[in-house]
């Protein structure tokens, strides 16, 4: 965890973002985030998806 005053990492929203947790999900969904206490999994099903699509590879 960093937080300086010009930086705080994870980001203090990350847990209500899809556009973030949908990706994180994918690569390390095991991953407890520090602050909301709960897998990136468990987290990604709780927010909304309307306008999250994936981009094609």
């Amino acid at each position: 965890m960093i937080d300086t005053p010009s930086l705080t990492v994870p980001h203090p929203r990350l847990h209500e973002r899809a556009f973030v947790l949908r990706p994180l999900a994918e690569i390390c969904p095991d991953w407890i985030h520090p602050v909301a206490g709960s897998a990136i999994a468990t987290l990604a099903k709780t927010v909304d998806y309307t306008g999250v699509h994936q981009l094609p590879s």
